[in-house]
């Protein structure tokens, strides 16, 4: 070894030639051009003796023994670490990465041989499942201690179990791993296995699915590690045959080469049980059929689908100039809150990045690389920059209350000791002036800022509750954090002043003792006055002013691409339930909780459904056992298909596609965009289902569904000044539904059009100011009997659409009634109470619905729809029945008078309707529009509009 010693002033440097040579040597293979595949990554690390800062590169494969051997030296010689990792190519041997996380408050390995043993027989079993030609070698290696997180008390530990000799494509291996804990069963066979074996009986503190790492993308070079860290060396060789370990004869050397990623391997095995499968391009068989009710089947999670996977049309909303104090207060949130787990899933280290890129721009990026070295797969700064730099845009910004979130989440108690900290000074400050309401009220603002709004003045207070904003009368929530966590913040204070008074008496310091008896008598005094009712409600009013948010109420559920849940949020444009956002601003929510643990989130479509397929019925308490679809789930599942088919039953001329558009209806009500001018009726005589349909919509929707008075449509268009409570009551919803006018009422189409026509309408509620706002709500009218539509425009026939409900349901005892070819059905007096329990099931297929539809609403619609529509437009368009029914087009040089036409007219007007006249003049100028816009146009040959003559004739009866 060539070491020289510097003397330079009264120290000597330590100068090791090796490590320059070695520095040298992996500089030669820095990846400088973008089309070299990346082998080996170095993990920056400032206390590294040879490189502090990380890159990577790219070592062609025939290079791999020389570096390798040099790395050898490096590793087993000199005793020093590179913290170098190797990429996994296209084949591999199987490696399987356990990491366990125990609560302790020192160094200790808590696994045993026994359970090392344990799980390799597990594992080997599994193994014989999905593979056939399979090796029985098995090598362990394992770090010499734990590592013990002070800070935390938490002891990490791991184990690497590896079949160098079974080699396979990495993508299977990575679907082996994943179904290892795929089932509830596996995972409890494994917490046995940990619980059994172990000392003291103590399982890992990390959820089972978490120790089987199935996203590791790359591996330490055996010999290598983080720095602080013990390497993962071979300590046990087993046999899979007997489960007895064997002697290992290998060299380190040779261990090396063997598990070494990058070297030239052949697929030795066979797959089966479909396990091969993944290898086979996923969109090849994707069905675009969009019937929930024709293909059922448990989804399995998309794992490509990556919602946070920045896309070309993304950019960034940074929102805050931040100061030097700021940055450190991030900082601080950041490192002391923030959970290990934001810097190893893939998603939550993505949004985490999103974040503070939002709130402070590049200034961030330090905090976010930094926070990044705490994962298992780092790969260093330049792929952290990349991925910074992708970060364009995103239709839902996370922002500054969303990492204070994350804090209070995570470690609440050290996010409010970080909050604490920061208002240190102004605690103090308001007890040295002696506690004024506003003092307080401004440290009672700066704990509580990201939880409480006062949207007006009038004592309108909101909280955010995790999930969405809930109305807070008179901020009653925050008055009880002043009579509570307040109050003894300022016990606190009174504690520390005591003390310090109590040293300076030590030390004979008189004026240090009075300044802090003053100072601990001013902080009980306020702590006891925050005991007085009195002086509380001045605080609060001082509160309003402080959490007062100006034009709030015009940000509240405004987001159209939002649908909120009692536990979580549908992002419809992302495809995914997330944890809800204090910027999200919601309000209202679907009264639903989905059957999903906050640590679960977020997630996709397809693993919802699966979710609610498997814990439908279920205490949560057992959710962990459920590994198929429950027996709840499918009864259910069962009702609602049998009921939709016998209300919407299908049809000769479209057969299931009334109800597929129906389903796709209701589904595109989940967003608040209001992409089609849509009116719908639904009619039929009564006792169709059509009312029981209603009710599920309105159970499944919560408060994103409401009820309309249809007078709304049918009187006389109000002052623009006027009160319109129930507009008012309409922002922020997703569907509303009116019920039959009375007899003879006629539908206002001005009306009609401006409220389904998605433009901006104005509306006020009682004793308030008119506000304006963006309808997120499609429109229903339940009727047995169609009320007359009038419009002289036609403008408002090409927005109705008039569902026919044909199904007729009879008590079942008349059997001799049913008869389902001609849609009569036994009626089920007790579906009004059963589907109450058919919501979160329903949701589910249309969240399905939703995202197989791909945000699109412009499906072709049935021709039973149009047909219904034109027979209901041809009875309120009398003049236009008749010309549809009694005429028919002529050639172009063959007129007929309108006198003729007229005679006509009457003639089928007397046949046809039995009271009432029509205007003459009125059929003369309906008779010459459709002249004007037909082929022909409006000629000579026509004559003058006074007396028309038309390409129309009456048609004739052959009969006759």
């Amino acid at each position: 070894m060539n070491i020289f010693f510097l003397f330079i002033g009264k120290k000597y440097i330590i100068i090791n030639m090796y490590w320059d040579d070695i520095k040298s040597l992996l500089l030669n293979y820095k990846k400088n051009n973008i089309n070299n595949t990346i082998t080996h990554t170095i993990i920056p690390n400032k206390n590294n003796k040879i490189f502090n800062s990380g890159f990577a590169l790219s070592i062609p494969i025939q290079d791999i023994n020389h570096v390798y051997d040099k790395l050898h030296d490096l590793y087993f010689n000199q005793g020093e670490k590179l913290s170098l990792t190797e990429s996994f190519g296209e084949l591999s041997p199987l490696v399987i990465d356990l990491d366990m996380k125990y609560e302790y408050n020192k160094t200790k390995r808590f696994y045993t041989e026994t359970t090392i043993i344990e799980l390799t027989k597990f594992i080997y079993k599994e193994l014989n499942i999905y593979f056939d030609n399979i090796d029985s070698e098995c090598w362990i290696t394992e770090k010499k201690e734990p590592t013990y997180i002070k800070e935390e008390k938490l002891v990490k530990d791991g184990i690497h179990i590896i079949f160098p000799n079974i080699i396979g494509h990495t993508k299977v291996f990575t679907e082996f791993i994943k179904k290892l804990t795929d089932t509830n069963e596996n995972c409890y066979i494994i917490n046995n296995i940990f619980e059994s074996t172990s000392i003291d009986n103590t399982t890992p503190k990390n959820n089972i699915r978490d120790i089987f790492d199935s996203k590791v993308k790359r591996w330490f070079v055996y010999g290598d590690g983080k720095n602080g860290s013990y390497p993962y060396l071979l300590t046990k060789i087993i046999n899979c045959k007997t489960f007895e370990i064997i002697v290992n004869n290998y060299t380190n050397r040779e261990i090396m080469k063997k598990v070494c990623l990058l070297s030239k391997f052949d697929k030795n095995i066979d797959y089966k049980n479909e396990i091969g499968n993944i290898l086979i391009d996923k969109n090849s068989n994707q069905s675009k059929n969009t019937n929930m009710f024709e293909d059922y089947s448990s989804d399995e999670d998309d794992e490509d689908y990556d919602p946070y996977f920045v896309k070309q049309e993304e950019k960034v909303n940074i929102k805050e100039t931040l100061n030097e104090l700021e940055i450190k207060n991030i900082n601080l949130i950041v490192f002391n809150c923030l959970s290990d787990d934001r810097a190893n899933d893939y998603e939550l280290w993505i949004r985490l990045g999103m974040c503070l890129k939002n709130i402070g721009g590049d200034k961030m990026f330090t905090i976010w690389d930094k926070f990044s070295e705490r994962g298992d797969s780092y790969k260093g700064t330049n792929d952290c920059k990349k991925s910074w730099d992708s970060f364009k845009k995103n239709a839902n910004p996370l922002t500054r209350g969303s990492l204070n979130y994350w804090a209070r989440l995570d470690n609440e108690r050290e996010y409010i000791k970080i909050l604490e900290q920061n208002l240190d000074q102004k605690i103090r400050n308001s007890i040295a002036r002696g506690g004024s309401h506003d003092d307080i009220a401004e440290v009672v603002h700066g704990l509580y800022k990201d939880q409480y709004i006062c949207a007006d003045l009038k004592d309108n207070w909101y909280y955010f509750n995790k999930y969405k904003w809930e109305t807070c009368p008179k901020g009653y929530k925050l008055y009880r954090a002043l009579t509570g966590e307040v109050k003894e913040l300022y016990y606190r204070y009174h504690q520390i002043y005591k003390k310090q008074k109590d040293e300076c008496i030590e030390n004979n310091d008189a004026e240090g003792e009075d300044t802090y008896d003053k100072s601990e008598k001013k902080a009980y005094k306020i702590y006891d006055d925050l005991k007085n009712v009195n002086f509380n409600e001045n605080i609060m009013k001082a509160c309003k002013y402080k959490f007062y948010v100006k034009d709030v109420m015009e940000k509240f559920d405004t987001n159209v691409d939002l649908l909120g849940f009692d536990n979580c949020v549908f992002d419809l444009k992302e495809n995914t339930m997330r944890e809800g956002r204090p910027e999200d601003y919601i309000t209202i929510s679907t009264n639903l909780e989905m059957p999903i643990n906050p640590i679960e989130l977020p997630i996709s479509v397809e693993s919802v459904w699966k979710k609610i397929q498997y814990r439908s019925g279920i205490e949560k308490e057992n959710w962990g056992k459920a590994n198929k679809p429950s027996k709840h789930f499918k009864k259910i599942y069962k009702d609602i298909r049998k009921f939709f088919k016998e209300i919407l039953p299908d049809t000769e001329e479209d057969g299931s596609a009334i109800r597929d558009y129906c389903l796709q209806f209701i589904a595109t009500r989940l967003s608040g965009n209001v992409l089609e001018q849509r009116f719908s009726i639904w009619t039929g005589h009564g006792g169709n289902g059509k009312s029981i349909l209603l009710d599920l919509i309105r159970e499944t929707f919560g408060e994103y569904c409401t009820n309309l008075p249809v007078t709304l449509l049918t009187q006389k268009r109000k002052a623009s000044n006027a009160a319109s409570p129930e507009k008012a009551r309409t922002r922020g919803k997703r569907f509303c539904y009116m019920q039959e006018p009375e007899d003879k009422e006629k539908i206002n189409a001005g009306e009609m059009k401006e409220i389904s026509g998605g433009d901006m309408i104005q509306a006020r509620e009682l004793y308030s100011a008119p506000f304006e706002f963006k309808p997120q709500f499609e429109i229903i009218l339940m009727c047995n009997e169609k009320p007359t539509i009038e419009d002289k425009t036609n403008g408002a026939w090409r927005r109705v659409q008039v569902y026919p409900f044909p199904s007729s349901f009879v008590e079942a005892d008349k059997k001799s009634l049913i008869n389902n070819k001609k849609n009569i059905y036994p009626m089920d007096k007790e579906l009004p109470i059963k589907l109450k329990k058919w919501t979160l099931i329903f949701m589910g297929m249309l969240l399905k619905i939703w995202k197989t539809m791909g945000g699109k609403s412009d499906y072709e619609i049935p021709k039973s729809i149009r047909m219904e529509t034109e027979n209901y437009k041809n009875q309120n368009d009398i003049i236009g029945q008749w010309i549809s029914e009694a005429l028919e087009k002529t050639d172009e040089d063959e007129v007929t008078t309108f006198n003729i036409l007229w005679n006509c007219f009457e003639n089928w007007f007397m046949e046809n309707h039995n009271n009432g006249r029509i205007d003459k003049n009125e059929v003369k100028k309906r008779l010459v529009e459709w002249q004007k816009k037909s082929i022909y146009g409006y000629s000579d040959i026509n004559s003058m509009t006074s007396k028309p003559k038309i390409n129309l004739r009456p048609i004739v009866d052959e009969e006759e």
